[in-house]
């Protein structure tokens, strides 16, 4: 009996890690020694594959933490379907593999990487899934876009320009064309201060795509601002004091 019960003690002891592990992997329970650990193997995988010359197909994507807990740690499976939010911005960063002799990891930081960050999180109150700056939108004239807004966030004092991407140029249907123009015009008269003419322009875009945000956005505000006085010093921008 004592016999079977060392031999059940060491079957145990031997499948315990084993155990805590899938906990770990699984999401159920992480541990924070685990957790270094990945970050060590990640950051020597990285450093052993990354290019040494500049690549232009590279592109540097971060996902937060919340996500990561919801959706579970990259690489993640072909069936799970996901909806994130996704900022844009081109310029000047420094990009490396940074830190100490005892933590290092490849990094990206710059005003322009906070520029982006604060674009991902606009995207739930636009309705899109993705947010790029008037920086990024120049850069990439094969595509048609969106002007969602013009937009001062948390940290910047210069406004910025932001747009979505609704396709290739050479893709759009005639009625995405036209309904591009139409909401043109309705920014043109919105930054003018002219709210009737904004909600008259904005009228049939509604009427072809009701549920869209961006349009349901615009229609709360201009009914808001129609009711107020203009604003001689107003610049047309949209100011957001959180992240």
């Amino acid at each position: 009996m004592n016999g079977l019960r060392r031999h059940g003690t060491r079957i145990a002891i031997t499948l315990l890690p084993v155990l805590l592990a899938l906990l770990h992997a699984a999401g159920v329970w992480r541990l924070p020694l685990l957790v270094r650990l990945d970050q060590f193997i990640y950051d020597a995988r990285l450093r052993a594959t990354m290019p040494g010359t500049l690549d232009p197909r590279i592109v540097i994507v971060d996902i937060d933490e919340p996500s990561l807990q919801q959706l579970g740690q990259w690489p993640w499976s072909r069936d799970k379907e996901i909806s994130v939010g996704i900022g844009l911005n081109t310029g000047l960063m420094s990009v490396g593999d940074m830190g100490s002799a005892v933590r290092r990891s490849y990094i990206v930081v710059g005003d322009a990487v906070n520029l982006a960050s604060r674009l991902e999180g606009l995207s739930s109150r636009y309705g899109v899934e993705i947010v790029a700056s008037a920086a990024t939108q120049g850069a990439a004239p094969g595509f048609a876009w969106q002007e969602l807004d013009f937009v001062r966030v948390k940290g910047k004092a210069r406004a910025v320009r932001i747009f979505t991407p609704v396709g290739h140029m050479g893709d759009a249907a005639e009625g995405s064309h036209e309904a591009l123009v139409l909401w043109a015009r309705t920014l043109d008269a919105y930054r003018a201060q002219d709210w009737h003419q904004a909600l008259d322009l904005l009228a049939p875009l509604l009427a072809i795509d009701a549920k869209k945000v961006l349009y349901r956005l615009y229609a709360e505000r201009l009914a808001s601002l129609a009711l107020q006085p203009k604003d001689s010093g107003w610049d047309g921008a949209t100011r957001f004091d959180s992240k």
